[in-house]
């Protein structure tokens, strides 16, 4: 899926997609996802400094659970071509993200 949003990159000014990603700036590893208004979810577990994107026109939702048997987690709505980082995780959508120090 990567190697597709790269080439989407490549096409935005012409079809009108960007790439919205999630990056895990904590220190412990968590299951993110990114869930573009318009395509397919894509979930996986990031390292700290690993890095989650997909393809999207109109932005998605970036969020974050403890681990894959959570419940629970975090996100935030994200506009196209915009990203953002988790800089902390906490339960119950307390989590720190950078954009929160903008």
């Amino acid at each position: 899926m990567i190697r597709i949003g790269v080439i989407l990159l490549l096409l935005a000014p012409a079809t009108g997609w960007a790439e919205s990603c999630v990056t895990n700036s904590s220190d412990h590893s968590h299951l993110f996802a990114v869930s573009p208004s318009q395509g397919d979810r894509l979930m996986q577990t990031l390292a700290p400094g690993e890095r989650l994107c997909s393809p999207t026109r109109n932005g998605a939702i970036l969020s974050v659970f403890e681990n894959a048997d959570a419940f629970e987690g975090c996100s935030r709505l994200v506009g196209p071509d915009q990203s953002d980082r988790l800089m902390a995780y906490a339960e119950f959508d307390r989590c720190h993200w950078a954009s929160h120090d903008r």
